[in-house]
């Protein structure tokens, strides 16, 4: 089960000083605040870890690795130390595959993802994977290829929904053992919906006699110019 759990900010206290010293403060909190994250996630992962056990290690899995190519393992790393977690961002429209697209150039790709879930997994100086999500979805297959990917890491994985994770995104992050979101993250939405135009009763009026030719049961279904079947629509229902 995905529990997912909600950071809630703390109200901002302007400081009473300087401008001088008034930026030098602000430079010393942020990075106390991404040593403390550092740290935080770490605990979270071995809490799950933990808590995953012998349960992770003897429930079956789906073995989807070697599909995908190495990478070089990007560390979350603090000023002083390193930590073994690896990162994996999931931004933009999710797709299936890493290629140049001139209209849009925030994109991920489940084949990056799931590559470095293998480093993980193949690698015994790595402690567990950190998925930080902001995407509103994309491609269902790529979004499986995560989850699944995610479900079979012997090792704790935790996912971080910030501006949102919605359809395909939200399936990525399944897999993880925790899920952490704001309570104004979006989240949710799983599931896909087609609508069209039915012209059927428009070309009657104008006198125009609709005819095709096709191969196949299903090979027209969606077709505005005729009327959907009760068979098409239950069968649309389980694509």
């Amino acid at each position: 089960m995905i529990k997912i759990i909600n950071l809630k900010v703390p109200p901002r206290v302007k400081p009473k000083m300087g401008a001088k010293e008034n930026l030098e403060s602000i430079k010393n909190m942020g990075i106390l605040m991404l040593k403390g994250l550092g740290i935080f996630i770490v605990a979270i992962l071995a809490i799950s870890f933990m808590e995953s056990g012998e349960s992770a290690g003897s429930s079956a899995q789906t073995d989807i690795s070697g599909t995908f190519p190495t990478i070089t393992p990007t560390a979350i790393s603090t000023e002083n130390e390193e930590c073994n977690v690896l990162y994996a961002p999931l931004h933009g429209e999710l797709k299936t595959y890493d290629y140049y697209d001139p209209e849009n150039y925030d994109t991920s790709s489940s084949e990056s993802v799931v590559a470095i879930i293998n480093e993980v997994e193949n690698n015994d100086q790595l402690l567990g994977v950190f998925l930080e999500i902001d995407s509103q979805g994309g491609s269902p297959v790529a979004a499986e290829e995560i989850a699944v990917t995610l479900k079979g890491l012997l090792k704790p994985s935790a996912a971080l929904i910030r501006e949102g994770g919605v359809s395909a995104a939200y399936w990525s992050a399944t897999g993880a053992q925790r899920v952490f979101a704001s309570e104004s993250s979006a989240v949710g939405g799983i599931g896909v919906y087609l609508s069209y135009l039915d012209n059927v009763q428009k070309n009657a009026k104008e006198g125009l006699t609709y005819n095709t030719v096709s191969i196949g049961k299903f090979k027209n279904m969606g077709d505005p110019d005729k009327s959907m079947t009760k068979e098409e629509r239950e069968f649309m229902k389980i694509l």
